[in-house]
């Protein structure tokens, strides 16, 4: 997109609510060494990128370009900083060990905290901690494999596109609990928060947290093992 200076400033300030909304989406928790206000300025990042690349020939809304491209920015940015302690980064490893070991009926908070030799509250605890870092979208797991997911989508199991390659990740989902499903639904289809998910549900915005966390983290080891299979 061409823009002069004031052009591009204006624009910006026009779809600023985006990057408001894109950070309300993440899990930040009041210990961690990241803020919000960290997560806002790589935000702002990401839809100056979205401007100066936008290309309204695609025929793709600049909204849904610019929140994916904020997304991104804010999620690379993660990646690049060190918020792990020595113990966190090497629990963390350690839990992706163990569940890469389990079988998918295992994958449950109690099984993997006992592994982990932690109490459960403990380990919904790291969850929290672990959460900006943990591939936490169903995206990213597309992404590992150079895929995407449609933006026209109906139910989270149809968000999926390319059948062939993707019907792994269909029948993963299918096989999620009813509640697991729901938690993905609101929050990569109805776009609710994180908050918001949790006065559906009744539960505090932490433990929603926690359990987005723990079923990305499911998710994958089914994705994972499909691929491996296939």
């Amino acid at each position: 997109m061409k823009l002069d200076g004031r052009e591009r400033e204006e624009f910006a300030l026009r779809y600023l609510p985006l990057v408001k909304y894109v950070v309300s989406r993440f899990y930040i928790k009041e210990t961690s060494s990241i803020t919000r206000e960290d997560l806002f300025h790589w935000g702002i990042i990401g839809l100056m990128e979205a401007i100066d690349r936008f290309d309204e020939n695609k025929g793709v809304k600049f909204e849904t370009y610019a929140i994916r491209r904020i997304e991104g920015a804010i999620k690379d940015a993660l990646r690049r900083e060190d918020i792990f302690t020595r113990g966190q980064r090497e629990k963390y490893k350690r839990l992706m060990n163990i569940i890469d070991t389990l079988e998918e009926e295992e994958i449950d908070e109690k099984t993997i905290a006992d592994k982990l030799g932690m109490d459960l509250n403990s380990y919904q605890e790291f969850l929290e901690e672990i959460n900006p870092i943990v591939i936490s979208s169903v995206e990213e797991l597309l992404e590992e494999r150079g895929l995407e997911i449609s933006d026209e989508r109906e139910s989270i199991e149809d968000q999926v596109v390319n059948e062939e390659l993707l019907e792994n990740l269909k029948r993963a989902i299918k096989r999620l609990s009813d509640r697991e499903k729901q938690i993905l639904s609101l929050y990569y289809y109805e776009g609710l928060t994180l908050k918001q998910i949790g006065l559906v549900l009744g539960i505090t915005e932490s433990r929603v947290s926690q359990l987005h966390t723990q079923i990305i983290l499911k998710l994958r080891r089914m994705v994972r093992s499909e691929w491996e299979q296939a």
